[in-house]
């Protein structure tokens, strides 16, 4: 939403608890992409036969909207689609990155195959997903050296760590709020966030406010209007969006 710079951007795409294939939209995901770039071949066929992508999510992108937006379409480059049968052989997005920037996305979860079946999720843990998963966290920890940044000493690091992590909540007026995870100590409702990290699971049926989202495909929501509430909520995504990227690069 925040690339495409309109909320409509994600429309109804449901896949709860389920494990799906997913498929290809570049030819050699190895040269043309650098977050499979790492990934053994046979392990990138598998994702085209068996259900390594555990799906949580109400919402997405379809692939027809992907193309017809020029701000989105040129900001990143699809990598992954799927197709729901049950939405009308409806095609979506499953994957993203951009062309420039060390922005990556799946709307899928590997994180989630880690956590034993059944508790909670329906997720299918074996050798391929976790490592998917193993790929994953050695590519973004590669992308991590890049950034020159560094904590100044224990405490700052402390203040950082995963631990701190708690819901920050963010008022749209007439009591739609948006939920995103920030850093306890440094959220306040004055501002949306002034310093550290926070991310945003638009895609996800966990944060992402979803009455807020079918409100304002309806129509005005109260006196402010609908476009109002539009633009606070891309000004919400902004502030965290820049924090998060901070220090980062540009790919050249």
């Amino acid at each position: 939403m925040l690339a495409a710079g309109d909320i409509y951007t994600l429309k109804v795409v449901r896949s709860i608890n389920t494990n799906r294939e997913t498929f290809w939209a570049i030819k050699d995901p190895k040269t043309e992409s650098r977050l499979f770039s790492r990934f053994d071949q046979i392990l990138l066929d598998k994702f085209q036969t068996q259900k390594l992508a555990f799906h949580y999510h109400d919402f997405g992108v379809p692939l027809a909207d992907f193309k017809n937006n020029q701000k989105i379409s040129s900001f990143f480059k699809i990598l992954q689609t799927d197709t729901l049968i049950e939405q009308g052989n409806l095609e979506f997005v499953a994957s993203v990155e951009a062309f420039n920037y060390p922005i990556y996305g799946t709307l899928y979860h590997p994180e989630y195959q880690v956590l034993e079946y059944g508790k909670p999720f329906l997720n299918n843990r074996n050798k391929d997903t976790l490592e998917i998963l193993r790929q994953f966290a050695e590519f973004f920890r590669q992308e991590a050296y890049y950034n020159p940044n560094s904590f100044t000493d224990s405490k700052q690091f402390e203040g950082m760590s995963f631990a701190n992590i708690g819901t920050l909540v963010y008022d749209l007026g007439s009591s739609k709020l948006i939920l995103a995870n920030g850093l306890k100590n440094h959220t306040s409702n004055s501002t949306p966030l002034n310093q550290g990290i926070a991310l945003v699971q638009t895609g996800s049926q966990n944060l992402t406010d979803h009455v807020f989202l079918e409100d304002c495909q309806q129509g005005p929501v109260n006196s402010e209007g609908k476009d109002s509430q539009v633009n606070r909520f891309l000004e919400f995504a902004k502030a965290l969006t820049n924090l998060i990227f901070v220090g980062s690069f540009e790919y050249m």
